[in-house]
């Protein structure tokens, strides 16, 4: 009896342990990818369910599909940064192709469809437009983008300095361990201030990894400017999956590098 106790906890340990693992995973994936989501209809407005939804990133043309539910909604989660065409095939309708749709890290880019009446062979394609409210989520923050952090001018090669672009925060204290001035810290600056809280409450995570430093709460790893993709500065309201930080930097890194 007590042979069994051992192993039906064992089990359950091990169980455990598994779905921690597996919810720190997505976690992670969550904060350094983005997603594609949309509703599919028709031209009278109705839902067009059973559609096969295929998304293509256009630098690697690597494609995945996805099928529309019965309210016509599809969601392409875990992309990698980067450029995709969202192509939507429904029978009875005209093929629906969106190109040039931009995914950035932690962002839910939506493309809805108003498919036409026609046959798969046909073919109705738009451009994606830049939404200018994001209608998604109530979270404060900016996206860095790979350009940015390649063309403009860094003292020291630090990417951190690139935050203060973002709206909302300001430099840290001069002279304290997080400005790169201290002794007692061998690091370059990671100090500054989202929307007026202490510096040294920030959260720093590179490709969804933790990447505090819990002495003075600075970088452990500092990524080259040539690694860096993109990063996202968010200042408030962000989502709990970030676990901690008045301001968090999320940094994604480019594939293959160090």
């Amino acid at each position: 009896m007590f042979t069994q106790d051992v192993s039906h906890c064992g089990k359950l340990f091990v169980r455990t342990v598994l779905l921690l693992t597996a919810l720190a995973l997505s976690a992670a994936a969550q904060v350094t990818t983005g997603s594609i989501l949309g509703t599919v209809k028709d031209n009278t407005g109705a839902a067009v369910k059973n559609a096969k939804v295929t998304v293509t990133e256009v630098g690697k043309s690597t494609a995945t599909n996805y099928t529309t539910d019965d309210e016509g909604n599809y969601t392409a989660p875990f992309l990698i940064p980067g450029t995709y065409v969202v192509a939507v095939e429904a029978q009875g309708f005209k093929k629906g192709v969106v190109n040039n749709v931009i995914v950035q890290i932690d962002q839910k880019a939506r493309t809805d469809f108003n498919l036409e009446i026609g046959q798969l062979t046909e073919i109705a394609e738009v451009t994606a437009s830049l939404a200018l409210v994001n209608t998604e989520s109530s979270e404060l923050g900016q996206v860095i983008e790979e350009r940015s952090v390649k063309e403009l001018p860094l003292n020291g090669r630090n990417f951190a300095q690139l935050v203060y672009l973002v709206p909302g925060v300001t430099p840290g204290q001069q002279g304290e361990n997080l400005s790169g001035a201290s002794t007692f810290n061998p690091r370059a600056s990671s100090n500054f201030n989202a929307l007026g809280h202490h510096a040294n409450s920030n959260g720093w995570l590179i490709d969804g990894i933790d990447n505090n430093e819990y002495t003075f709460n600075t970088v452990i790893v500092q990524p080259t400017v040539e690694s860096v993709r993109e990063f996202k500065a968010l200042t408030g309201k962000f989502s709990a999956e970030y676990g901690r930080g008045s301001g968090v930097v999320s940094v994604s890194t480019k594939s293959g590098s160090t």
